[in-house]
């Protein structure tokens, strides 16, 4: 969530959006982002800014924190998110809340300069971390085990304590009079990421404060979010330069980011956050607009807070967060509103569909179609390898048997689809128009990149698209 000494500002009016990406993948036949579906619209916390949301692990709970110096707990589990409990003890605002691993504790950061920890299930408070200069805590991020908390003491510390005492265990200090913003734990526990106010991003060594930390290099103002991939080898960051960035982490060597996507007169990227299966991210923006960005594909989804209420009911769009199923997506706005989508069209497990290999095709050109692994198929195809059946799916050197149905396992839609048989003359044209479709999207559907190989009798698979 967006971090400072004070709360954000309230925005009431939206620029004209014209979002530039660069670079950005080639685009899919199809769509890969289905329209969420507004599930509820409220006063979260009437008179003051959400400042930060985040979902317990196990997707029940959401927490908000807010201007108010209020934490609140909601219901997220059913249709209509219900109000649990108001945690009441900060003496400032509150600009970040998170939620321990095994979701027992949720720790809120303010600007009263402390951190509370809150047990969950008794909505009680078990004990406060403090910085021993009253510094603002703007930033805070559990280790995957839970044992550590990280939080971002501005202006230059980054002070690291353990969960169960409270004592502080090391500090780290920004270099050059930076000043921090946000904080957050690689899942492999390798690194603490931090943000800074120039634009500048350090992973510094998470067990020894005492190494030099790396640093990447791209923004142009402050850091206002991070994010780690599930594996720790990426890392999402958004700016106020009004662009988020992708990261190579794995890489040791990689300073530059690997993708820029430019949110032009968004005024500033305020938080940033990927979808559970990697395939999309959301973000929060200063002209009130939460975005879902597709990663495999050129689609960008603009979710725009009006529904009778208006863009004015609801002001700058602060912080966002996927369930953990990615099925919803929670935004707070700096009016104090909460708002949940039924995100289960952008995100979710994969499915599998049929694929009739064509010649030529490769067990990895299949793969990057379908937005899959080649081991994913493999497995997926495994049962019919192990049956012993006389004419085997793969060829000895891994790759598929023209003609055959693989099973894919993909995040693409599942499509309902027909077989076409390609007749005498090529006649790639009279099936496209039979079916209603682009021979475009029928090409590329299969795999063919010149129609002029297209043979007599070859079988093309035909996706229904309603």
């Amino acid at each position: 969530a967006v971090s400072s000494s004070t709360p954000v500002p309230i925005v009431t009016t939206a620029p004209t959006i014209a979002p530039t990406v660069t670079p950005y993948p080639p685009p899919s036949p199809t769509p890969a982002l289905a329209v969420p579906a507004l599930k509820a619209a409220f006063e979260a916390h009437p008179g003051a800014s959400v400042q930060s949301v985040a979902y317990s692990p196990d997707g029940k709970l959401v927490a908000s924190g807010a201007s108010n110096n209020k934490v609140s707990l909601w219901d997220g589990s059913g249709a209509n998110p219900k109000a649990i409990a108001e945690l009441s003890g900060h003496q400032n605002y509150v600009n970040s809340v998170a939620f321990s691993p095994d979701g027992k504790i949720l720790a809120s950061s303010s600007g009263d300069a402390t951190v509370r920890l809150w047990d969950v299930a008794n909505r009680k408070e078990i004990r406060q971390l403090k910085s021993s200069s009253g510094q603002v805590i703007a930033s805070i991020s559990f280790s995957a085990d839970g044992s550590l908390l990280a939080g971002t003491a501005q202006p230059n510390q980054v002070i690291v304590w353990r969960v169960d005492s409270g004592a502080e265990l090391r500090r780290y200090t920004a270099p050059g009079g930076l000043k921090v913003e946000p904080v957050t734990f690689s899942p492999d526990g390798r690194f603490i990421a931090v943000g800074y106010d120039n634009g500048d991003i350090q992973l510094w060594n998470a067990s020894d404060s005492t190494q030099p930390p790396r640093t990447l290099k791209g923004h142009s103002k402050t850091v206002w979010s991070l994010q780690f991939s599930l594996d720790s080898k990426q890392l999402y960051s958004s700016s106020l330069d009004q662009t988020f960035r992708l990261w190579d982490i794995a890489n040791p060597t990689a300073t530059d980011a690997l993708q820029t996507i430019s949110v032009q007169n968004s005024q500033s990227v305020s938080t940033v956050r990927r979808s559970a299966d990697g395939s999309t991210l959301a973000s929060s923006s200063r002209d009130g607009l939460v975005r879902l960005w597709s990663l495999t594909q050129t689609q960008i989804i603009q979710l725009e807070p009006k529904n009778g209420l208006g863009q004015a009911d609801f002001g700058e769009a602060v912080t966002v967060s996927f369930s953990p199923d990615g099925k919803t997506l929670v935004a707070g706005y700096a009016k104090g509103t909460l708002r949940f989508w039924e995100a289960s069209g952008a995100t979710g497990r994969a499915r599998p569909t049929l694929y009739v290999v064509q010649a030529g095709d490769t067990l990895d050109k299949i793969a990057q179609n379908f937005q899959t692994s080649p081991d994913a198929i493999k497995a997926a195809n495994r049962d019919a390898a192990d049956s012993g059946q006389t004419e085997p799916l793969l060829q000895p050197n891994g790759d598929p048997v023209a003609g055959k149905a693989l099973v894919v396992p993909t995040n693409r839609p599942t499509f309902r689809g027909a077989g076409a048989i390609v007749g005498p003359g090529n006649d790639l044209a009279a099936i496209a128009k039979r079916h209603n479709l682009p021979e475009a999207v029928i090409l590329s559907y299969n795999l063919i990149s010149d129609p002029a190989t297209l043979q007599t009798g070859q079988v093309l698979l035909i996706p229904n698209l309603a």
